[in-house]
């Protein structure tokens, strides 16, 4: 069935690749300590204290850079007591999802589709496990599917990542 569907299985792929990345590649904080600074930023705002202080996260220190929005993003994960890149399993099987269903009725060989099946099957998405962006694709692909809720989602994204500032007004347009 899903053969004849490539967009849902381009999705469905990118969740088990995901998936997989996951559990082959562990975290290895000399080479990424975005994770690691957020689960620590995540612990001392959990106890009242600053997450935003210094992070003791490699050899040196790690000031704790994201925006509020992508911190709390990770809750689900860390309230569980799971790795944080599960997280972006449960984000991407919701904007994928989204993605798919807000697509299906386009033609089969619309550019649209196209261009999400390449979004699926980039595998920068899928092998940079430990990055923090499945919560942004969310977002924006909400902001485009909601029409109605436009601002405030805008207003989310304004609140995540710096990133956002520069494509917001574009957005916005």
């Amino acid at each position: 069935a899903l053969a004849r569907k490539p967009l849902e299985a381009a999705w469905i792929l990118s969740v088990g690749f995901l998936i997989a990345s996951i559990l082959a590649f562990p975290i290895v904080t000399d080479r990424s300590d975005m994770l690691p600074a957020i689960r620590l930023a995540l612990d001392r705002w959990h106890v009242g204290e600053d997450p935003y202080g210094i992070l003791p996260v490699t050899v040196g220190t790690n000031r704790m850079p994201y925006l509020p929005g992508l911190l709390f993003s990770h809750l689900p994960a860390w309230l569980a007591g799971l790795d944080l890149r599960w997280n972006s399993v449960v984000y991407r099987l919701v904007w994928g999802g989204v993605l798919a269903f807000s697509l299906r009725q386009s033609p089969p060989n619309s550019p649209l589709r196209a261009c999400a099946i390449l979004l699926f099957l980039n595998p920068y998405l899928t092998f940079r496990h430990q990055l923090y962006f499945e919560f942004d694709l969310l977002l924006i692909v909400l902001f485009w599917t909601f029409r109605r809720s436009q601002g405030a989602i805008l207003a989310l994204c304004l609140w995540t990542r710096q990133w956002n500032w520069v494509i917001a007004p574009f957005l916005w347009m």
